[in-house]
């Protein structure tokens, strides 16, 4: 064989050392073997080692031909839990000529991996990766190997492909340090991973006069691909129907808030231009769903390789649960990749007791009296709730704000039951998570009534004072009258 078969295979198979498909990422080749006399000249022994190096794949990942060594000082993220299944083709010895004309005649298969399989494989090895990237093969007998992945964590979104090695792997004629056998072959496959993340966003300054609103954004990441075609990115925020609504783009723009939206972010933070036509949203009453379309899956792997995707949904609370925290999740299928993500956000609501006071009840349920609530003493920020921004008494005396962001409030009275007296000082009230106790998200407001005014006394000092009265009414005239009469007399004189 005049041709190298390390040649041979990588260029048939793409992934001697580190798999196909992009799914390599090497330096320049360097012997780390050390050169002895077992690894020159003829196969010596029966058996050797194959370790797997699994690594994230990122923007700084080569793609040069692997050589099978080890590659010293090499740097990466490590994937945990990606399972390999090793399978020996069925093939002569390679101790024997016979053993790599075998090889070779798959080698140069128009479908090698398919050419193997054909060959025979034997029962599989199975090893996994620790938490560094790191599993090894050992004692494996002198064979060619199909070397498959075949279970990894939920993150990778496009498992490295099959790839064929030989045990012992040659380096060649032209390498390096040429014509030596590696008996303890190192492979480099990486993986294009994906991450998402839910988080809640405080909310805007148009946004706090609203009480019920949440905020959610979901940020996926774009997987680098290395060749790879993105086939599909979804991004969907999933919620309790009974807990939450997703409000639309008309509401948002009635209440004067900023719309569900999604930006494109490229690796370095730049914005990627999105339009219309480049992803869908979908809303149902338990789902929003936004799904790339084939431009927009195009513009993704052009041009936010390792940059994320930023979903900002807004929701607004219908009911909540007595503990006041509401979960909402989100869900990612990138390629090959689903993953979950949940989040939670506390809310609660607010109790307004109305009463008078009696000496026989001390609380007096009045009903008709109204309320407004402020983020500021000053009543300058008023707070709207479900559509409604005064709330009134109901015949138990008790009003409900039904959800409020837990913080501090400002409840000033706007009207008074009738017969009551105003009091519009505000009064400052503090909203935990959870549904309004009789000792939590609960204020009491006392009212009193008008001011009574004099009435005539009745009984004998009553009837006497009319009497004196009278009298002396009745003195008064006489003395009017001739008071008059003197004045007429001196007149006439």
């Amino acid at each position: 064989m005049t041709t190298s078969i390390s040649k041979r295979l990588t260029a048939a198979v793409g992934a001697l050392a580190l798999g196909i498909l992009g799914a390599v990422a090497v330096a320049t080749p360097a012997s780390a073997t050390p050169v002895t006399p077992d690894n020159v000249g003829n196969i010596t022994g029966e058996a050797g080692s194959l370790t797997i190096h699994k690594y994230e794949r990122d923007a700084t990942s080569p793609l040069d031909p692997g050589t099978g060594e080890e590659i010293p000082g090499f740097t990466g993220v490590g994937l945990e839990g990606v399972q390999f299944t090793i399978q020996k083709v069925n093939t002569p010895s390679l101790t024997t000529p016979a053993g790599w004309d075998a090889v070779e005649a798959i080698a140069e298969a128009a479908d090698p991996i398919a050419a193997a399989t054909t060959a025979g494989l034997s029962p599989q090895t199975v090893v996994t990766t620790n938490s560094t990237g790191l599993a090894t093969a050992a004692s494996l007998p002198y064979a060619l190997y199909l070397v498959t992945e075949t279970a990894s964590p939920s993150t990778v979104t496009d498992p490295a492909a099959p790839f064929l090695v030989t045990i012992p792997f040659p380096t060649g004629p032209d390498a390096e340090n040429p014509n030596e056998w590696i008996y303890n072959v190192h492979v480099y496959p990486k993986n294009a991973v994906t991450g998402l993340e839910k988080t809640v966003v405080a909310p805007s300054e148009a946004e706090l006069k609203y009480g019920d609103l949440a905020r959610w954004q979901i940020t996926a990441d774009v997987p680098f691909l290395s060749g790879e075609d993105l086939t599909e990115f979804t991004v969907t925020d999933q919620v309790d129907p009974a807990q939450l609504a997703f409000v639309s783009d008309a509401q948002a723009t009635t209440l004067g808030v900023a719309p569900t939206s999604v930006v494109a972010k490229a690796a370095g933070g730049a914005a990627v231009a999105l339009v219309a036509g480049d992803y869908t949203i979908t809303p149902s009453a338990s789902s929003l769903v936004v799904n790339f379309t084939p431009a927009g899956l195009l513009k993704l792997q052009n041009q936010a390789q390792g940059g994320t995707v930023v979903v900002s949904v807004l929701t607004q609370v219908k009911v909540i649960p007595a503990n006041g925290v509401i979960e909402n999740d989100a869900v990612s299928v990138v390629n090959d990749s689903e993953l979950t993500a949940s989040k939670t956000t506390s809310v609660g609501q607010l109790k307004v007791l109305k009463y008078a006071k009696t000496d026989s009840n001390p609380e007096v349920s009045l009903n008709g009296a109204k309320f407004k609530l402020f983020l500021d003493e000053a009543g300058t920020k008023p707070v709207t709730v479900a559509g409604a921004s005064e709330w009134t008494t109901a015949t138990n005396g008790t009003l409900t704000i039904p959800a409020l962001r837990p913080g501090s409030y400002w409840l000033v009275e706007t009207a008074a039951p009738a017969g009551y007296q105003l009091d519009a000082t505000p009064t400052k009230v503090e909203v935990v998570a959870g549904q309004s106790t009789t000792s939590t998200n609960f204020v009491k407001v006392e009212n009193s009534q008008v001011p009574a005014w004099a009435l005539p006394l009745t009984g004998g000092d009553g009837a006497l004072w009319f009497g004196v009265g009278g009298a002396a009414l009745v003195v008064m005239t006489v003395g009017i009258a001739l008071l008059a009469a003197r004045r007429r007399a001196a007149a006439t004189a």
